[in-house]
């Protein structure tokens, strides 16, 4: 089973080999925009697109997955097990997808162990 580890630091300084980001508008996209692009991202509901980071985060993989503009904590179950399959090589993996509640971490931690 996974250690789960709880973070409030800033998602691209963590230090894993996958980060899993969240993305529910066009704020979420921040330094990796030009690469959400280029890999055609729209945010259509259940969206997944992996790419190198090129050092805009200390993760070399980014993960990124489409959410509903307010999530919900079966959203949230459902983008961490899709994101964690994306990065199924990673040995290390961050998930920064946004939970509002103690309910939505732990639906994270749930999707994570898929």
């Amino acid at each position: 089973m996974p250690t789960v580890t709880l973070s409030t630091a800033k998602p691209t300084t963590a230090r894993a080999d996958a980060l899993i980001l969240g993305i529910r508008h066009d704020e979420d996209k921040a330094e990796f925009a030009a690469s959400l692009e280029a890999m055609g991202f729209t945010g259509e509901k259940g969206q997944v697109v992996a790419f190198l980071s090129d050092g805009a985060a200390k993760a070399p993989l980014i993960v990124a997955v489409a959410l509903p503009e307010e999530p919900t904590a079966e959203d949230l179950r459902r983008g961490a097990a899709r994101g964690v399959r994306a990065a199924k090589t990673s040995a290390t993996i961050a998930i920064a997808l946004h939970p509002a509640s103690v309910d939505e971490v732990e639906a994270i931690a749930e999707g994570s162990r898929t």
